[in-house]
């Protein structure tokens, strides 16, 4: 239904208008700025956030919206809590509206010939000694997302366990 990036100072929303049922583009775009200012008014004029709302026609151009402005920001890290549950849904909207996923997860100054894009959840089971095997909790799994693009995409909650582990 929508998907949101942020780097510093920019910020995107991307919202499949559909959702709103037949409102005409302006009215939710009035709605979403009544919204945005009463729960995060202070928060945008503190941190001097410029919000751009972008309409698209389905979750599949959401995902582009938000891959997009990574390319066009180029941050050193994109990234997600639970990256598991969001790269899969991008790869499956993305692929579903026709988008190729090498084109959108690779910067578009790469030369057509290099891009591509490869996606490897981490293990959720782990082989014991004696053969036998136990769960791997989702926040202690790696997964690797790989493209040339100017970002690594890392998750997260791992990232926030790994850092955490000596402190117990």
């Amino acid at each position: 239904i929508m998907g949101a990036f942020t780097f510093k100072t920019k910020a995107i929303i991307a919202i499949d208008r559909h959702f709103f049922g037949n409102t005409p583009d302006e009215i939710i775009e009035q709605r979403f700025l009544v919204k945005l200012e009463e729960i995060l008014g202070d928060v945008i004029r503190e941190r001097n956030i410029d919000v751009e709302l972008k309409l698209v026609n389905n979750d599949g151009e959401v995902s582009k919206a938000m891959l997009d402005r990574a390319h066009e920001w180029q941050p050193d890290f994109v990234t997600f809590w639970n990256m598991d549950f969001d790269i899969p849904k991008m790869m499956d909207s993305l692929t579903r509206n026709g988008f190729d996923l090498a084109d959108c997860f690779s910067d578009p100054k790469v030369p057509e010939k290099y891009r591509f894009f490869k996606y490897t959840p981490g293990s959720s089971v782990k082989k014991i000694h004696d053969g036998s095997t136990m769960s791997i909790n989702p926040e202690q799994r790696w997964h690797i997302a790989q493209c040339p693009a100017s970002f690594f995409l890392i998750d997260a909650m791992t990232s926030y366990w790994r850092l955490r582990i000596a402190a117990g």
